[in-house]
């Protein structure tokens, strides 16, 4: 199962996110049978978010290959400013709650711009480790919409829960920056 969440700050910004999510959703080669998910939070109650994110894997009676974040980033930082290493930790009885919903193996993508980029391991490392998960997320601006959607674009970092990061891991899905092709 794929879990898509996606942030809604208002505006025609989240509503362009909400739709390229929705309708480029095929551009992943999924196996067959693998259900996808796409939620839209309030990003202000990280427990709600969780909750909802465990209770679509529950519905779906599967557990998360992969979860996305879509949110606008900051280095360091994720849901416009509201996520943060040192609120990972301090929330992590709630992020904890998750790992009854990843699969061996599975992934927690960061689908926003610069996140990893100057001080972004830090925000990396404490999500893997309270959520049990690789965490990967772009040290660039990311593109929404134009097949880009579900690629990183540029370098990425990876953190596994032991708190080793890996720079452009092998296997994470990267693809052209179509706002730069000729």
């Amino acid at each position: 199962m794929i879990v898509d969440v996606i942030e809604y700050a208002g505006g025609a910004q989240s509503n362009t996110e909400i739709m390229a999510v929705q309708a480029h959703r095929d551009v992943l080669a999924l196996p067959a049978g693998t259900s996808v998910a796409v939620l839209v939070v309030d990003t202000d109650d990280l427990a709600s978010m969780v909750a909802r994110i465990c209770n679509a894997c529950r519905a779906q009676g599967a557990k998360m290959r992969l979860l996305r974040i879509h949110s606008h980033g900051q280095p360091g930082t994720l849901l416009q400013g509201r996520l943060t290493a040192q609120r990972v930790r301090a929330e992590a009885a709630s992020l904890r709650l998750l790992q009854g919903c990843f699969e061996t193996r599975a992934h927690l993508y960061l689908m926003s711009c610069y996140v990893a980029g100057d001080g972004g391991n830090d925000l990396l490392i404490a999500l893997a480790r309270a959520t049990q998960t690789w965490v990967t997320a772009g040290t660039e601006q990311q593109i929404v919409g134009a097949g880009a959607t579900f690629y990183f674009v540029g370098p990425t970092l990876t953190a596994e829960p032991s708190g080793r990061v890996h720079p452009n891991l092998a296997g994470i899905p990267r693809g052209p920056n179509p706002h730069l092709s000729p």
